[in-house]
Formats: C-alpha cells, sequence, structure tokens
C-alpha cells in the first residue's frame, strides 16, 4: 500500500512524499539521492547525449550537465525548505508559488491537481512532480531530467506520469481531498 511520508518532520502540514511499497525509500528522497551522484548523473547523460544536445540547452558538455544539475538540486531543495516553512505562517510565500499545473487541463481543476516545480530555470530540466491538495500542501511523486517537449516522449518521464494518476486514484479511492488530509497516519 501507498504511504506518504512527511519531507520536513517539523514544518507541519505542507510537503509530502510517496513511498511506493516496491521501493526502499520515498520518492523524494530518491528522486535528490540520484540528483547528487556525479556517477549516476554521469550515466544519464551519456544514456541522453542526443536529447541534452539540443540548441536550448546551449550544447554542454557531461561533466557540466553533471555539476550544472548538482548545483541546481540543493538549489531547488533550500527553496522547497523554505517555502514549506513560509507558507504555514504567510499564505503569500505558500508551496503552490512555486508549483505550477502540470499542463493546461490540469489548471481547471484544483482538486488532486498535477503539478510541477522547475528548478532556478524555466528552461532548466530539473523537475519535481507532485498531486496539490490545497495551497500548501503537495505530495511528491516523483521527478526527472526532462530534457525534451513532452513527456510521452521518454520512459524515464513517461513513468512519471504514471505515478502521478496513481497517486490521484490513491486519494480518491480513499476520499483524501484537502480538508481531509490530516485524518491520514502520516508516517514521520
Amino acid at each position: 500500500m501507498i504511504k506518504l511520508v512527511r519531507i520536513f518532520p517539523h514544518e507541519g502540514s505542507g510537503l509530502f512524499a510517496v513511498h511506493f511499497p516496491e521501493k526502499p525509500c520515498d520518492e523524494f528522497r530518491a528522486l535528490f539521492d540520484f540528483w547528487s551522484d556525479p556517477e549516476l548523473l554521469e550515466k544519464f547523460f551519456e544514456a541522453n547525449t542526443s536529447d541534452l544536445q539540443q540548441s536550448r540547452y546551449r550544447y554542454p558538455s557531461i561533466e557540466d550537465a553533471v555539476l550544472w544539475t548538482i548545483e541546481e538540486a540543493q538549489f531547488l531543495l533550500k527553496v522547497l525548505y523554505k517555502r514549506a516553512q513560509q507558507g504555514q505562517r504567510d499564505p503569500s510565500g505558500a508551496l503552490q508559488t512555486l508549483f505550477r499545473p502540470l499542463g493546461p487541463s490540469d489548471a481547471r481543476s484544483l482538486s488532486w491537481q498535477r503539478s510541477k516545480v522547475y528548478g532556478r530555470h524555466h528552461k532548466g530540466w530539473l523537475r519535481v512532480y507532485a498531486v496539490r491538495l490545497n495551497a500548501n500542501t503537495f505530495i511528491v511523486t516523483g521527478g526527472a531530467i526532462k530534457l525534451t517537449q513532452r513527456m510521452e516522449e521518454r520512459s524515464h518521464t513517461e513513468c512519471e506520469l504514471v505515478k502521478l494518476e496513481k497517486v490521484k486514484e490513491f486519494l480518491r479511492r480513499n476520499g483524501i481531498h484537502e480538508g481531509d488530509f490530516e485524518v491520514l497516519k502520516i508516517n514521520q
């Protein structure tokens, strides 16, 4: 069964992650572990060199892509932590100021909205994917290095779409809406 894990344990509601039973850790931790591992990143960029070598990325070397990814991931982690804290005290600093609807069809609904957050740069390739429950409550389902225009173009990003839908369905099936979230048993 899917578990929901509080990402920043002492921050009250805010940012949670999905922990799928077949995985060793939650999706947030797995994502940031990947984004901070130079060897894994090098393998990823070697396998996706043709995607990396697009003009919109200004043709970086694999080494530059690895370094940029690690730096950007560290920045993104700090920003997420800061907003999770701010959102508890000030609605104008809520997580929804970072997260955006995944696509145009997601913008129409706030309940279980598929969402994404970019790194520092809109044209950057880091993405964190989540399901929105309210302005400051998001459940991270995963993330990716997105080098293509559409998520369906590559298996690693298409997998993220599947996880988003799986979590939305879990929330629907269990009748979990924005106001019901606190009744869940959250792992600390």
